[in-house]
């Protein structure tokens, strides 16, 4: 579908395919992957909101509900259809390794967020790569959120929790020491 859309296909022959299979599948888990695509790939938001609605309704919980989220506020749809399923989805997955996305995409689109500081701080806690980190401080900071939000209490002393600070990368370190001489490579005491 998505490079059908891509290719220009029309459309009017997409949305009634889109009904049909929507009207048939449209509840099932597997309909995820029509929605993240069809989203994706531009299409109209109008012709798959009330479908979505429903599947929301069933399935806000599951880990296919991750990218449907994402797509949907990168799509530009609004933030009320998916505010109290993303809330629900939190609620179990605030410490996956993917639920960024979801994070980064309710942020990005303007939604509050009061609705995301708690389970970004269970995320955080579970040592995202620094790459991770680094990214949700910018975005965050960038929304206005608050430093404090991104820093954890660690034995008496507050450390960032998304430092701004550079790792250092394995070559970034210091050469490892000459490795010892090998019998082979050592001369025998009858050289000697």
């Amino acid at each position: 579908m998505c490079c059908a859309l891509r290719a220009g296909e029309p459309w009017r022959e997409l949305l009634r395919s889109l009904g049909r299979w929507l009207e048939a599948h449209g509840e099932e888990l597997t309909a995820s992957f029509l929605f993240e695509t069809w989203l994706d790939c531009g299409g109209e938001l109008e012709a798959v909101r009330e479908p979505l609605r429903r599947w929301l309704a069933e399935h806000a919980k599951t880990t296919n509900a991750r990218f449907i989220y994402r797509a949907w506020l990168e799509a530009g749809g609004e933030l009320e259809l998916v505010r109290e399923p993303i809330r629900q989805c939190l609620r179990v997955h605030a410490r996956a390794q993917n639920i960024t996305y979801v994070y980064q995409a309710w942020i990005k689109r303007g939604g509050e967020l009061e609705l995301v500081r708690e389970p970004i701080g269970k995320w955080l806690r579970t040592g995202p790569t620094p790459t991770q980190a680094r990214i949700m401080r910018e975005i965050w900071l960038k929304a206005g959120g608050e430093e404090s939000a991104v820093t954890l209490a660690s034995t008496g002393e507050q450390r960032p929790a998304l430092s701004s600070k550079r790792r250092r990368r394995r070559y970034d370190h210091p050469p490892r020491a000459p490795l010892p001489q090998t019998s082979a490579q050592s001369p025998s005491p009858k050289e000697t």
